[in-house]
């Protein structure tokens, strides 16, 4: 997302990476034409806030998944100046306040075991 390791700050606590760039600087820059379930996360241009999507998907008579391209015109569309395409498939997974708020793509529907993720809290 434009970071590298020549130009990291102390203030930063955890940097996230990722391959696929897929709205940089507002233009839409990745256009992988596979629908699958994804995940996204950006921030807008004054990187005062961040967006995070997930798409359900390979799930018939509910939802096929998105490709990279409608990620990154979905992610504009709600305010992303940058945006990067996380792991997908079956571990694209929201939780809030306990309870999954999507479809996991899975067989029953259930959350994959995943190495890592991103969570966010507020302060208090």
């Amino acid at each position: 997302m434009g970071i590298n390791n020549t130009n990291v700050k102390d203030k930063h606590m955890h940097i996230i990476g990722a391959r696929d760039v897929m709205l940089r600087n507002g233009v839409i820059t990745n256009t992988w034409n596979e629908a699958h379930p994804r995940t996204a996360i950006g921030y807008s241009q004054d990187r005062k806030k961040v967006y995070l999507i997930v798409i359900d998907g390979r799930q018939n008579n509910y939802s096929v998944g998105a490709t990279t391209g409608q990620i990154g015109s979905i992610m504009k569309a709600l305010g992303a100046h940058t945006a990067v395409n996380l792991d997908g498939g079956g571990s694209s997974a929201m939780v809030v306040n306990g309870v999954t708020t999507n479809k996991p793509s899975d067989p029953g529907g259930t959350e994959r075991t995943v190495a890592n993720g991103v969570m966010v809290t507020t302060k208090k």
